[in-house]
């Protein structure tokens, strides 16, 4: 059998050899999802089903590098590994190691390349960091063709372990994640009307809400406060059953939750709405998403801006209070931010003006989700 590598055409092995029979799964399209049989087939072997990134730099710096990627791609729900050099197995072995061989003896990974791209699709890993070879000689070729496994994407491994400023997100709920005011309004005015009190216009409860239920709830009774507390069971014995009726997750809000998910950003929401609903909603609207914690009121906990919640959250997740950006839309989570020693961000697709954010201490202010991700680079 005679390969025909690169550029080199039937009629030139025909010259050389004479009669030679070229196989027709060769010359023909691929069919879609049809593996190839050999390598001479369009490069098609070389792009596994899994997302492959090489990582480049110092190779102590790569295998710490390639250790974090690991862990951060299979907390986040992947399967992942690595392909790695025998030199560097015993350190990888927690990472799922496909050796591509010595790095001393590059052929031997120019051998194994097809095999072990093969394998991960029959493995299903749908994540793969590799190690690279320095380009020269047979290591130049096989740097082009796992290139092309990883349509050239390539880390730096000294950026890769450089010290992130902000390791986690936290996230308001109403007014931040979900635009959650048409149900909330409902069903306050559903409880006011049970108990002969005047409605409220639906625009008029982004003033009204941010405080928890029972602040609503004084609120919205206006004068007659000896019946707030019937008028906050009715709401909230009404909520619990209509709080998905319009509510809806804002506009590029899904999209931002999974790209901070994988930068490896890890993500977390504290809401003032009480705590069953507050899960119920993000179970609901956000199923997919990893978050950490999701955590409402809590009984004997300080609603926020106190503190209190925030740096609970915090702890539960092991990380400084100062690594954290606070995505909010009140003055109210501004105010929490602060005093809990994190980053208020304001965002402006929810409830309050910009006024408002800035005048409670916001550090900045972003008028769309993907904005947040410019900030992450600056």
């Amino acid at each position: 059998m005679v390969l025909r590598p690169g550029g080199v055409t039937a009629e030139m092995i025909r010259q050389v050899l004479g009669s030679v029979k070229v196989a027709g799964s060769v010359l023909r399209p691929l069919k879609p999802d049809e593996k190839v049989l050999s390598p001479g087939m369009k490069y098609r072997h070389y792009s596994p089903d899994g997302q492959v990134t090489l990582v480049d730099g110092a190779p102590e710096a790569v295998v710490a590098a390639l250790q974090l990627l690991y862990t951060q791609a299979t907390e986040n729900g992947h399967r992942a590994c690595v392909m790695c050099f025998e030199e560097h197995a015993e350190a990888l072995r927690d990472c799922q190691p496909h050796l591509l061989g010595s790095i001393r003896r590059p052929e031997e990974a120019a051998h194994r390349l097809f095999d072990i791209l093969r394998r991960l699709d029959d493995e299903g890993m749908d994540v793969i960091f590799s190690e690279v070879l320095p380009p020269e000689g047979v290591g130049l070729a096989v740097m082009n063709r796992l290139g092309r496994a990883a349509a050239f994407h390539r880390l730096q491994a000294e950026e890769v372990l450089a010290p992130a400023k902000y390791g986690a997100v936290l996230f308001d709920l109403d007014g931040t994640l979900t635009n959650t005011l048409r149900d909330i309004a409902n069903a306050m005015n559903h409880a006011l009307r049970q108990n002969g009190l005047p409605e409220w216009p639906a625009e008029a409860y982004r003033y009204l809400v941010g405080n928890g239920a029972r602040k609503l709830a004084e609120r919205a009774v206006r004068d007659r406060q000896d019946l707030q507390e019937k008028v906050q069971a009715d709401y909230q014995a009404e909520y619990e059953t209509h709080s998905e009726v319009f509510t809806r997750p804002y506009p590029g809000v899904p999209e931002l939750l999974g790209a901070l998910a994988e930068r490896g950003l890890r993500l977390c929401v504290l809401s003032n709405k009480p705590d069953a609903d507050t899960r119920r909603v993000v179970a609901h609207y956000f199923p997919g998403i990893p978050f950490e914690v999701v955590q409402g009121q809590l009984p004997e906990v300080p609603v926020k801006p106190d503190p209190a919640a925030a740096r609970h959250v915090a702890a539960r997740m092991g990380i400084a209070p100062e690594r954290f950006l606070y995505l909010g839309d009140t003055a109210v989570d501004m105010a929490c931010a602060r005093n809990a020693g994190m980053h208020p961000v304001g965002v402006l697709w929810g409830f309050r003006e910009e006024q408002e954010l800035r005048e409670g201490g916001a550090e900045w202010i972003i008028r769309r989700p993907e904005e947040l991700l410019s900030l992450l680079k600056g």
